[in-house]
């Protein structure tokens, strides 16, 4: 069956780099890496975590995050912005295609980025907010925001793309 991860049953912590769990369901049971994966719905970004040890097992999966207490709601935010980081794109500087690979310049909230996509096709998308969506080959993620409010430059450079 599938374990909730509760205060009553299971604490977080930090353990160097990584996040460690302990669970005390039965007895105590530490983990000293777990890794943390969003559940459908995605829009709900506090809900619905599933906990995996290094093996990639389910530990168990936290409701909502906020029912565990500041401590360990810092905790898990704090991984979760780690992992699922987005590069937000101010401009496109240039895109260049060749042999299937488009190479991209853009301008970020932290300066000049360059990158490589590979299946526009795939690796470009529109969520539901109308952002633009861009995983590059190294599985790097890109924001850019919606079509109609980029500078006019931007437009015409990433028309063909969206």
């Amino acid at each position: 069956g599938i374990l909730y991860l509760t205060p009553e049953n299971c604490s977080f912590a930090k353990n160097g780099d990584f996040l460690s769990v302990t669970v005390t369901k039965d007895e105590n049971k530490v983990y000293d890496k777990v890794s943390l994966h969003r559940l459908f719905p995605f829009d709900k970004r506090d809900e619905y975590i599933s906990v995996l040890d290094t093996d990639s097992v389910e530990i168990g999966i936290i409701s909502k995050i906020s029912d565990l207490g500041e401590e360990a709601e810092k905790l898990i935010f704090d991984e979760l912005k780690r992992k699922y980081y987005i590069c937000k794109l101010k401009s496109v500087i240039s895109i260049k295609d060749r042999f299937g690979f488009s190479y991209w310049k853009a301008l970020s909230e932290d300066g000049e980025v360059s990158f490589t996509i590979r299946d526009a096709h795939n690796s470009i998308r529109t969520n539901s907010d109308g952002k633009i969506l861009l995983s590059d080959i190294d599985n790097n993620r890109y924001e850019l925001e919606p079509f109609d409010t980029l500078d006019a430059k931007t437009r015409k450079k990433i028309e063909l793309y969206v």
